[in-house]
Order: structure tokens, then C-alpha cells, then sequence
């Protein structure tokens, strides 16, 4: 009975802890309730994407995914001597969800990124997954939900 109940608790604690580290690999996700016809929260939050390279759009399935965009970051120095990293840089890739819920659409938004740094080791340079700012998530959020409060959708958070 004693090695059960550790198997258990063991397969609990593992099951909670993959859950944890897939979620903190998918990004950021945020979701905003919209009161509004489907069709204008689909039109608007396709416009908004439109400054990205959209390359899924998908009305019935309620997608917009963008491809990866890269822009510089600045890398934490590294080593004994703190030398600054090179060619550091990011990337993101946002995905837009819209599911439909009776008179409401659920505005779902998940921004991944990833850091092309010093990892150290056999791969010296490489992408890993970073939590993307809270900033930069909130204010994709108001670009897509400030056009739909002026056309006369009421938003939920």
C-alpha cells in the first residue's frame, strides 16, 4: 500500500510540474470577453494584425498566427570577464483566438518569444523560450480592443 500511494503522489508531482514548464514555454496569454457581433471582432483584430507578417488567417476556425519577427535585444553579460553576448536577439510570434460563446467572443491572445543567446556548452548560441513582458502583452490587448469599444463593443476582462 506505502508504494502505491508514492507512486501516486509521485505521478501527482510530475503531472504538476510538466504543467508548469509547458506552460511557461507557450508565452504569455491573456483574453479579453467581447460583447459584439463575431464578424467585427474578426474584421478589427485582423486590421490590428495586419503590421505583422500574418501567416495563418482562418475565420471559421477563429485564427490569426503570425510568423516569427526578430528584432535586437540587449544580452546579460556573460563569463569570468562579463563579456557582452553577440548578435543577441528575440523573436516573437503572436497568435489570436477568437471563440465564439453564444453573444460574447473570447478574444484569446498568446504572444511566444525567444532569445537567441549564449547558452554555453556544445551549442554555444541557440533560441530558448523567455516569458514575453507584461507590457508588451498588454498593449497588443488595447490595440486590438480600443477599435472595438469605439464601434460600440463592451469588453470584459
Amino acid at each position: 500500500m506505502k508504494i502505491s500511494s508514492f507512486v501516486r503522489r509521485l505521478a501527482c508531482a510530475l503531472s504538476v510540474t510538466g504543467l508548469l514548464l509547458g506552460c511557461a514555454a507557450t508565452g504569455g496569454v491573456k483574453e479579453r470577453y467581447v460583447a459584439c457581433a463575431y464578424d467585427t471582432v474578426w474584421n478589427t483584430s485582423l486590421t490590428t494584425m495586419k503590421e505583422y507578417p500574418v501567416s495563418i488567417q482562418d475565420k471559421e476556425k477563429g485564427r490569426i498566427q503570425t510568423d516569427w519577427v526578430e528584432f535586437p535585444a540587449e544580452g546579460a553579460p556573460y563569463g569570468l570577464f562579463q563579456r557582452e553576448g553577440i548578435e543577441e536577439k528575440e523573436r516573437l510570434q503572436i497568435r489570436v483566438d477568437l471563440v465564439r460563446k453564444h453573444e460574447v467572443t473570447i478574444l484569446r491572445v498568446t504572444e511566444r518569444r525567444e532569445h537567441w543567446g549564449f547558452r554555453g556548452g556544445a551549442r554555444i548560441y541557440q533560441w530558448y523560450p523567455v516569458q514575453p513582458p507584461e507590457s508588451s502583452m498588454n498593449s497588443l490587448l488595447t490595440r486590438l480592443t480600443e477599435p472595438l469599444e469605439k464601434q460600440g463593443c463592451l469588453i470584459e476582462t
